[in-house]
Formats: structure tokens, C-alpha cells, sequence
């Protein structure tokens, strides 16, 4: 894990839940306003995570990251308009912030990193819709703040246990 990987996760996890907040509570009457409005704010925070985080070709880095996220955040906005179900409504954030962090925080490329930060956005993506049941508000406005730090903590469970395995 890079250094700026937790100021870099700070910021874009500070970007992106107000954005993400506006759009899903001030502008949830009209979806196309409120998905053009997420996809910006998603992009933004993305290539704010990959920028401060420090990763060797941070433009192409980031639209790629920022292209993984917004494809699942729009397979699985299908899913919600064919479906009706909130869950999957809620889950976007986790999925768009959580696929494009995952990808895009440096160092980029490690498939052990990836598979664990994919495994950490999922246990996010399962706490916020458990939340569902209970408190389905409180759930909705968790949702991008869980993101990125759950790949940071994947990212540093990584680490802890390559060090381990090193003997240091």
C-alpha cells in the first residue's frame, strides 16, 4: 500500500458522498438527473483517488478505473429499473466507488491486492444491504462512505500479511 493511499481515499471519499447524497435525496425525482449527476461525482473521485494515490500513469489509470466503475454502476442500475429493488439501488455507490478503487488505487496490477479488495467492497456491499432491513435511510446514506475505506482495509490486510509471511 502507497503512503497517500489513505489521504487519497480520504479525499475522494469526501468528494463523492456529498455528491452522492445531493443526487440520491435533492434530485430523486427525475433518475436521469440523478445518474448523469452520480456519474460525475463517481469520475471525479476516482481520478482524485488514483492522482493522490500516487500510481506510475495516473490519466489512463484513472479512466480506466473510472470506466470499470461507471459499466457495473450501469449494469446494475438495469437490474434496479427491471427489478424495483432498493438493494440493488443502494449498492451502486459501493460498486462504482468499490470496482474503480479497486483498480485504480495505487499499486495497481497485483492480483492477490485485487482479489482482496474485491473481497472487501463485497463485505461493505453486505453490511450496507443488511442495513436494509433495518434501517433502509441510514443504509442508503452509508453506502459511499464504506466504499473506499473497505479497500483501503483490504489493502492493509494485504500488506499485514505479506509482512507476516516475510518474517518481519
Amino acid at each position: 500500500m502507497s503512503s497517500r493511499a489513505w489521504p487519497a481515499i480520504t479525499v475522494a471519499t469526501a468528494i463523492a458522498t456529498p455528491g452522492y447524497w445531493f443526487a440520491s435525496f435533492a434530485l430523486s425525482g427525475n433518475v436521469t438527473v440523478t445518474m448523469l449527476v452520480i456519474a460525475i461525482i463517481s469520475v471525479l473521485a476516482l481520478f482524485a483517488l488514483v492522482g493522490i494515490s500516487g500510481a506510475a500513469d495516473p490519466l489512463s489509470t484513472a479512466t480506466r478505473s473510472a470506466t470499470y466503475g461507471i459499466a457495473v454502476g450501469a449494469v446494475l442500475m438495469l437490474l434496479f429499473g427491471v427489478t424495483g429493488n432498493g438493494a440493488v439501488a443502494v449498492v451502486v455507490p459501493i460498486a462504482i466507488l468499490g470496482v474503480g478503487g479497486s483498480a485504480g488505487l495505487a499499486p495497481v496490477g497485483d492480483p492477490q491486492r485485487l482479489a482482496a479488495r474485491s473481497t472487501g467492497v463485497a463485505l461493505a456491499a453486505l453490511v450496507v444491504v443488511g442495513g436494509m432491513f433495518f434501517a433502509p435511510d441510514a443504509a442508503a446514506l452509508l453506502a459511499p462512505v464504506l466504499a473506499l475505506p473497505a479497500v483501503g482495509l483490504a489493502d492493509r490486510a494485504v500488506d499485514a500479511r505479506s509482512a507476516a509471511a516475510e518474517g518481519v
